[in-house]
């Protein structure tokens, strides 16, 4: 029983520790891409890896929403289900 809260517990981190350092690698490629081709190519304004960080957590909230809408609809259709 230890050692299957440990594995999932080491699963997690795992998972927790890619998530991160592919938010901060997708920050700097996005940082870099936006930097060298928007602001040479059409002179727009340079932007900072918070603004890089504040778009990805805008862009993570939108993407989570409808997946948690089709979670509760179906966790409430397989209730209703359950009732009859």
């Amino acid at each position: 029983m230890h050692h299957d809260r440990q594995t999932r517990f080491q699963r997690r981190g795992r998972v927790a520790f890619i998530a991160l350092l592919s938010a901060i690698g997708g920050g700097m490629l996005l940082l870099w891409a936006w930097n060298t081709i928007a602001v040479e190519l059409f002179q727009a304004p340079n932007i900072r890896f918070k603004h890089v960080l504040a778009f990805q957590m805008g862009l993570a909230a939108l993407t989570m929403v409808p997946l948690a809408i089709l979670r509760l609809a179906r966790h409430a259709r397989s209730g209703a289900e359950e009732e009859k």
